[in-house]
């Protein structure tokens, strides 16, 4: 059997391969779960805990809803799908409304609304924690 005298590349750019299309994939996941909120700033912010942030539901300015339920990324939601979910959360569950500075009011009495039904007591709102 004869020797080559040159290096063989091919594996060398399969891996290089490979390791651009894990680059790839992950940057597109970092990107998804930011979603712009401005949130209103406050003299006096709350921190939150590791269990308030379990359910999350924000509105950004345009008035979108957007769902964390437990470990899952934030999705967009329609109100009735968010009615449904908030319908089988537990009663006592304490929810985090993360709701842009630029949002109509009344977006916050909606989720209020629907939170009232099931009998929520405590929402605890997010507030930026360096004002």
């Amino acid at each position: 059997m004869k020797k080559f005298d040159q290096i063989n590349v091919i594996p060398f750019i399969d891996i290089m391969l490979v390791l651009l299309a894990i680059v790839l994939m992950t940057a597109s996941f970092i990107a998804q779960g930011k979603i712009e909120v401005n949130l209103p700033t406050s003299k006096t912010p709350a921190k939150l805990e590791a269990e308030d942030t379990l359910k999350l539901i924000t509105i950004d300015k345009d008035g979108v809803y957007y769902l964390k339920d437990g470990g899952q990324s934030e999705e967009k939601i329609g109100t009735d799908a968010l009615k449904t979910a908030i319908d089988g959360w537990q009663e006592n569950q304490r929810v985090t409304l993360k709701i842009d500075a630029a949002t109509p009011f009344q977006h916050f009495i909606a989720i209020q609304d629907m939170l009232k039904d099931k009998k929520f007591r405590v929402a605890v709102l997010a507030i930026p924690e360096d004002h």
